[in-house]
């Protein structure tokens, strides 16, 4: 849980600064919150990659194994991130990032 927790805090966060410091280019989704920006997703993605490239190794997934399911977790909360609209990502990404790594544990 912890390791999920991490994934939207810091991820979270290097959204929110790149989205206001970069964003130029608005998601114009119908699902999407629209006031999120391509390069404020960009940078969720790059730092939960790290994020948990260094934590699911701790709580014993491989090496091997960690990569590409580092991958494919950031690119899925990046994406629960982007339709979850008036702040409810402070949940919804927590709890997308806790059931993946699970699925990916067992």
């Amino acid at each position: 849980m912890i390791l999920a927790i991490l994934v939207w805090g810091f991820g979270d966060a290097a959204a929110a600064l790149a989205g206001k410091r970069f964003g130029k280019h608005k998601v114009n989704w119908r699902i999407a919150d629209n006031h999120k920006t391509f390069e404020g997703s960009a940078a969720m993605v790059c730092v939960d990659v790290i994020i948990l490239l260094i934590g699911l190794p701790i709580i014993g997934v491989s090496w091997l194994a960690a990569i590409p399911a580092s991958i494919v977790i950031a690119l899925i909360c990046a994406l629960v991130e982007l339709i979850s609209r008036h702040g409810y990502d402070t949940v919804s990404v927590p709890i997308a990032a806790a059931i993946l790594i699970f699925l990916i544990l067992h």
